[in-house]
């Protein structure tokens, strides 16, 4: 009798996990564009104070870029369209505002489709969605802003390009995920110019290291000069004796991030070329590499005259947050 009391049991928990895993497998490929939020809200609170917030958090402009471009590109939905091929968006904000609801700020992740996340706000009233929105600020930028770059990392673990990945490592010592369209440009010493280029828009990676002697070597003007000695050396444009460099006019965005467990700078800046007509926005991770005893920079921009610039630039930036220091 207990042995066919755990058979059954064995076999009840076995349809309860094959079922779970036959559903993941069952629900749809999230839709929509990268870069796109919809937001699932009443009309009257998306035309007050909740909707004020969530323009305010989600479509600021994203740092750095030639011309103003927001954070995210946001979709009002009224509650009555939600439905449909729209629940299978890949990144949703649902608000629900009502008297009995308590606050909260709940994420899930594959809702409806899979790649899918779907982010709900509850809030009494209209003021308190507003507070609560600001207040989470931070967090459901993160939300949105991981989702997107962990689409994008997982899109380019299947298509990378294993000799540019090894010439890297065997270079470098640092191991960067690199997707098959991208080739190297220039090899020299402590440097790699790895590009994408298509008729009319060019991405590009820089990594280099240099000896740490000190602190200064984290001070941002060291990091600009240290980029222009660089890229004054090994990334000419188009033109004879023309090169790239920072545009010192323009303010850069400094931040220091953690780096996959190493301390980096995060510089965002515009730059351009000396002697030609070409410019964009451009990315750097500066950091210390303990064992190796230099300081290493891996560092992406952007030329691309006829688009908007921001999700090339977030293409790149998961690109780069896949670097890893090797063992010499």
């Amino acid at each position: 009798m207990v042995l066919i009391v755990r058979f059954c049991l064995i076999i009840f928990l076995f349809t309860i996990i094959s079922c779970g895993t036959e559903n993941s497998r069952m629900l749809p490929t999230s839709t929509g564009k990268a870069g796109e939020i919809i937001v699932v809200i009443a009309q009257n609170h998306w035309e007050s104070k909740p909707g004020d917030a969530i323009r305010k958090v989600l479509a600021q402009p994203y740092a750095a870029l030639p011309q103003e471009e927001p954070l995210f590109d946001v979709v009002n939905v009224k509650k009555a369209g939600f439905k449909g091929i729209l629940t299978r968006h890949r990144n949703i904000l649902i608000l629900e505002i009502g008297s009995s609801t308590p606050e909260s700020m709940i994420m899930k992740k594959d809702v409806w489709a899979n790649g899918q996340i779907a982010v709900t706000l509850s809030a009494a009233n209209g003021s308190d969605a507003a507070k609560l929105i600001l207040s989470k600020s931070a967090k459901l930028i993160s939300h949105f802003t991981d989702a997107e770059r962990y689409r994008l990392m997982k899109g380019y673990s299947k298509i990378k390009n294993k000799k540019v990945i090894d010439e890297i490592e065997k270079k470098l010592q640092v191991r960067l995920s690199i997707p098959k369209d991208y080739k190297i440009a220039t090899v020299a010493k402590e440097f790699m110019w790895i590009r994408k280029e298509t008729r009319e828009t060019s991405q590009g990676i820089l990594i280099y290291g240099y000896p740490y002697i000190d602190k200064k070597a984290f001070s941002i003007e060291n990091i600009i000069h240290i980029r222009d000695s660089v890229t004054h050396a090994n990334v000419p444009g188009s033109r004879a004796g023309s090169f790239m460099k920072v545009v010192k006019e323009y303010p850069p965005v400094v931040s220091e991030v953690d780096f996959n467990n190493n301390y980096a700078l995060e510089v965002r800046g515009l730059w351009d070329v000396e002697g030609d007509f070409m410019g964009g926005p451009y990315l750097s991770y500066t950091m210390l590499d303990v064992e190796g005893q230099r300081v290493f920079c891996a560092e992406a921009y952007v030329y691309a005259p006829k688009f908007n610039k921001r999700n090339y630039l977030r293409q790149l930036e998961a690109i780069l947050l896949t670097l890893k220091f090797t063992e010499k």
